[in-house]
This record gives C-alpha cells, structure tokens and sequence, in this order.
C-alpha cells in the first residue's frame, strides 16, 4: 500500500477562510502563533517567512512579510527548499527578520539550516524568530510509532 502524503489534504485555502471568516478557535490559535513576533518585527523592512502555507503572519504582522513554502500555492512569494537553500542573488544578504513557525521541525538537520541561512539570507544586524510546537512525552511516542513525519527526538 502506497503511503499517501499529507500534503495532499491540507488545503492552504480552507486554513486561511478559517481564519479571514473569523472561526474564533483557529483566530485564536494562529494570534496565539504570531502575535508576539510583532513586536520584532514592527519597524523591519525586510521579512521572510519559511514554510508560510496559508501566509497567515502576512495578515497578522503585516504586508511586509515575503511567505515561502516548499510547494507553490497562490498566497507564496516564491518557493524554497529550506534544506537546499538555493537562493537567488536578489535574495542573498537582505532580510531583517526570519521566521521559521513550526516549520524548523521538518527540516533533514535544523542546525545546518540556521547556519545556511544567516550565512546567505540575513543581514549582518537581522535576526531570526522561531516558534516550534511544544509537544507532550504521549504525544511525543505516538508521532514515534506511527512515524509521523519521520519525528526524531534526537536531532
């Protein structure tokens, strides 16, 4: 049996309806997500997020913010592979802020990323924002058994 990617079935629309039509939980969760980096952001130029999906932190911090993914949808900048990092001249040395928002999590090796990236994205005085979920010791071994996104607490 063929293992079915869950890409497939997370609509970057629907998520982002969720939050434009006001579902007060998902309104919630995602303010909860985002609103703290405003303050870091507020008078930046510059920032890019890794693994936008839905561009949700466009709406919340703001129109400034450039939304990246892996997979191109209609609410993406331009796409990018944060585990290759092939990025264009135009892009090298000009960000202020960098956002990972649980996304960092599904990189091959999150250290060699961080390096890559305030090697070739960010300005000398930028900076980076990470929020990554915070997961329970159960929930922890249930991603384990079932390999969910070939989750390793050893990295």
């Amino acid at each position: 049996m063929k293992k079915k990617s869950l890409l497939k079935f997370i609509s970057p629309e629907v998520s982002r309806n969720k939050f434009t039509e006001g579902n007060k939980n998902f309104v919630y969760l995602v303010n909860k997500r985002l609103k703290w980096m405003k303050k870091y952001t507020k008078n930046k130029s510059y920032i890019l997020e890794f693994g936008s999906s839905n561009c949700l932190s466009k709406l919340v911090l703001g129109k400034k913010v450039v939304c990246t993914d892996i997979i191109k949808n209609k609410f993406i900048n331009f796409t990018l592979d944060m585990n290759k990092l092939d990025v264009p001249k135009k892009y090298k040395k000009k960000y202020d802020v960098l956002i990972f928002n649980h996304c960092l999590h599904h990189s091959k090796n999150p250290i060699q990323v961080l390096e890559n990236i305030s090697k070739k994205m960010i300005k000398n005085n930028g900076f980076i924002l990470i929020n990554e979920p915070e997961t329970s010791i159960i929930f922890k071994i249930i991603l384990k058994i079932f390999n969910h996104e070939k989750y390793d607490d050893n990295i």
